[in-house]
């Protein structure tokens, strides 16, 4: 009878585990459905993707998916307040040459480089940047440059953390309302300041991509105005009113200042018009009305006669009087600087050789 006691006494110790157990697992169940329908409710107003993509540019279709799985952007985590990106993290490898920028509506961007490096080219200058820099960024048409072109970096990335700002969406952030001030300083893009203060927010913000659940609205509201604030007082503005109203306010260039800033790049005839917010057709008629030819034959020229000069004054390669003057290859160089003046670039360094002093 004590056996047979005390294996019922064991049987039903074993039935009250598992039903505490079932019980606890339910319980877990119901927890994990209330935390997705309390995940699912947030990221109606604040949502949040995780994904990669292929990207092709062109100057008729602009920045536009790849067929080719060449994948350049290889993570991107956003977080979405009313269905625009604010806060963003991407990690994209380096295997291009020259991209625009990848915010691609009318607003200013915030952006954090956490590894990697690169060049930021606005229509009248190249900003360098590396891990640890941070720019602050106006609406307008820019192109982001690979640093490393010349290099091998099949496994390079560049990883950022971005904050995007919009002009109804900030300007509603004030209930006073944002009248136009005068605006002290204008700049397209430039580096910003990382000081302690602004290092600490960084950190506040990939902890929010790093949990999205967390991000509502009200989390969402206040981290975009604390940036606000924080990036006021960093560039020493008179007021919060009149910073954000310069992010809004887009700076305007000639295309001639567009063409002589960037003569001896290597960008080609439709990314000067992308620099100077024209269409390809319209660039082209306006630079033949300024410069009595085609933007082709002139840019050209100009090269050619700066290599030149260098060729007859300078002592350096001739591949890196080629790279200096905008061509892509040495070879291309050589080929255009022959048909335009009946010798090669290595005669008219001997030639300047051969020379006496003084002649």
């Amino acid at each position: 009878m004590e056996s047979v006691d005390f294996l019922l006494d064991n049987k039903l110790l074993s039935m009250k585990y598992l039903s505490a157990s079932l019980n606890h697992l339910i319980l877990c169940i119901g927890q994990l459905f209330c935390n997705l329908n309390l995940r699912h409710n947030i990221l109606k107003r604040a949502s949040v993707s995780t994904k990669f993509t292929y990207l092709n540019w062109s100057a008729k279709g602009g920045l536009t998916p790849s067929k080719k799985k060449t994948k350049m952007i290889l993570e991107r985590t956003e977080i979405r307040y009313r269905g625009k990106v604010v806060f963003e993290r991407m990690v994209m490898s380096t295997n291009f040459k020259r991209v625009p920028k990848l915010f691609l509506e009318e607003e200013a961007c915030f952006l954090f480089l956490t590894k990697g490096a690169f060049h930021f080219r606005t229509p009248t200058k190249i900003l360098n940047f590396n891990a640890g820099d941070a720019m602050l960024s106006k609406c307008g048409n820019y192109f982001l440059e690979n640093v490393m072109i010349n290099r091998k970096t099949e496994h390079s990335v560049i990883s950022a953390i971005g904050a995007f700002f919009y002009p109804a969406m900030v300007k509603g952030f004030f209930p006073t309302g944002l009248k136009m001030e005068k605006i002290r300083e204008e700049f397209d893009a430039k580096k910003i300041n990382i000081e302690p203060l602004m290092k600490a927010y960084i950190d506040s913000i990939s902890f929010i991509l790093d949990n999205p659940q967390i991000a509502d609205e009200n989390l969402i509201r206040t981290k975009i105005k604390e940036l606000l604030l924080l990036l006021s007082k960093s560039e020493n503005s008179s007021s919060i009113y009149s910073f954000v109203n310069s992010l809004f306010v887009p700076c305007e260039y000639e295309i001639v200042d567009v063409i002589q800033k960037n003569l001896y790049s290597n960008l080609s005839i439709p990314e000067y018009a992308h620099l100077s917010n024209m269409s390809l057709a319209t660039f082209k008629r306006k630079f033949k009305e300024l410069y009595k030819m085609s933007p082709a034959r002139y840019i050209l020229q100009k090269k050619l006669e700066k290599a030149l000069h260098l060729l007859q004054f300078q002592t350096q390669p001739i591949s890196e009087i080629a790279y200096e003057c905008g061509f892509e290859t040495a070879s291309h160089f050589n080929k255009a600087f022959k048909r335009h003046f009946g010798k090669s670039p290595s005669l008219i360094r001997l030639s300047q050789k051969d020379k006496k002093p003084g002649q």
